[in-house]
């Protein structure tokens, strides 16, 4: 039984009596559940006020504390539904993050096997600077997207030492073709 329940003995009409004041919300008095009350009366009532009695039974039966455990029940109800739409929400959002997520890999495996088939068309297709920058993007954004960014193995001086690293693994790639072949079916990039 909740402290806002009907009490053994309590009066059905007083009863009803509280549950209009209960009703009425954390700034709720006994004045204006008197006024509610007088407007549901068949009869009129030329009363300005509640009689007494409204305020002893309020008293007796203990109309604000039993209102105010109602108060902290709604709340508790309130923050509960909240707390659950939130954590629905998160964790929709989160899954509409993973199927982009998804989709920007698979588009990148996609373009990663395309750029293997030029290279393993090279110097048919493209330039060797512009497969060696789509490529490096490429690769680079996949590596961001499985959270696999490389640790620097290698001492560069500069931008050129760079450059030339990856033209070396190129021409490496292209005196294999089964290697490149093998990378255009897997998608997956084992040299870089």
């Amino acid at each position: 039984m909740t402290a806002w329940d009907r009490r053994k003995g309590e009066p059905m009409l007083w009863f009803a009596r509280f549950e209009l004041y209960r009703g009425l919300g954390t700034g709720r008095t006994i004045e204006d559940a008197w006024k509610q009350d007088k407007a549901q009366q068949s009869r009129p009532s030329n009363s300005k006020r509640p009689h007494n009695r409204w305020y002893e039974v309020a008293q007796q039966w203990e109309w604000r504390v039993r209102a105010e455990a109602w108060d902290v029940e709604q709340i508790r109800i309130q923050r509960e539904a909240l707390a659950q739409e939130a954590q629905e929400r998160r964790q929709r959002e989160a899954a509409e993050r993973e199927e982009a997520r998804e989709q920007r890999r698979a588009l990148l495996k996609g373009f990663l096997g395309r750029l293997s088939e030029a290279l393993v068309n090279f110097p048919d297709t493209a330039k060797l600077d512009e497969l060696t920058k789509a490529t490096k993007m490429v690769v680079g954004e996949l590596r961001a997207e499985y959270n696999d960014l490389p640790i620097q193995r290698f001492g560069f001086m500069d931008e050129n030492d760079i450059d030339a690293a990856i033209e070396q693994e190129f021409d490496r790639l292209l005196q294999g073709a089964s290697g490149v072949e093998g990378l255009a079916v897997s998608g997956e990039d084992r040299s870089l």
